[in-house]
């Protein structure tokens, strides 16, 4: 980033800043990814598609989320998918697809917004673009957050069917991340049904 700003070179520093932004993300250092995304957004770059400002809106969606900044979360949800195109970002796969993690974020923001019913229909929309992906992160990442969101609402029997799904993706394709989470939502389905010793394994 040192290098960027002494090279006067924009567009590098652009991404210099989303990388370092997503290095905080991943180390839990939420509100030092803020910073860097906001410090993103001032930078002069030519983005006739938007993509860079999709990411940095998604990131931040995500950032925000992990502080509890909910209403705030749902915002940059949003301007995500304002600048959303689904043929020109389809390529766009920072891990998922950008427009299906917008959905999430805005639903899981919803939820505790205390908006549940609207929360279902983005994680409902999050799906559905998913589907018509040919790229199974992105729709095990999609099954994953709808069975977090499920979770959430209590919905045991839809809960148990989300994380199933999101396994047999996960198990297909060799992502251990999914594995791991789908497996943990299942322990959880398990035990509130009553039978917590497969739950705790």
């Amino acid at each position: 980033l040192e290098l960027t700003r002494e090279l006067a070179d924009d567009g590098l520093r652009s991404k210099m800043l989303y990388g370092l932004a997503t290095m905080r993300e991943l180390r839990g250092e939420y509100h030092e990814s803020e910073a860097l995304l906001e410090q993103r957004l001032c930078v002069p770059v030519a983005d006739p598609e938007g993509s860079e400002s999709l990411e940095t809106h998604e990131l931040l969606a995500c950032s925000l989320f992990h502080q509890g900044h909910f209403s705030h979360a749902l915002d940059q949800a949003k301007h995500g998918l304002e600048l959303f195109h689904p043929d020109r970002h389809r390529s766009l796969l920072a891990q998922e697809n950008l427009g299906v993690s917008c959905h999430d974020w805005a639903a899981l923001s919803l939820w505790f917004l205390g908006l549940p019913d609207r929360a279902l229909h983005e994680a409902e929309r999050a799906l559905a673009l998913a589907a018509e992906l040919d790229h199974p992160y992105t729709l095990a990442h999609a099954h994953n957050q709808a069975a977090m969101l499920r979770q959430l609402r209590q919905e045991v029997a839809s809960t148990r069917e989300e994380a199933e799904t999101t396994l047999a993706l996960a198990r297909e394709y060799g992502f251990p991340y999914r594995i791991a989470t789908g497996e943990i939502l299942l322990g959880w389905t398990a035990t509130v049904n009553g039978d917590p010793e497969p739950g705790i394994d």
